[in-house]
């Protein structure tokens, strides 16, 4: 595992996390790492990302007639 250093929390955020790790009786090291293992696991990727700015875009099932052409 990789060590990760955050600087510069606020006040709010440190107490917010304190917090958390408490009402769980975890440390706040660990409430931070399930946070974001969450986070990250949750996360679009970033064709998703492409993906989702796209609709819209384009007339209804343009992409489906694209994918049935370059399945010929």
């Amino acid at each position: 595992m990789v060590d990760i250093l955050v600087r510069a929390v606020p006040d709010g955020d440190a107490a917010r996390i304190a917090a958390g790790a408490a009402r769980l009786g975890i440390s706040q090291s660990e409430y931070l790492r399930r946070l974001l293992h969450d986070a990250v696991r949750t996360a679009p990727t970033p064709l998703e990302d492409l993906a989702g700015s796209a609709t819209g875009m384009f007339p209804p099932n343009v992409l489906d007639d694209l994918d049935a052409e370059w399945a010929e």
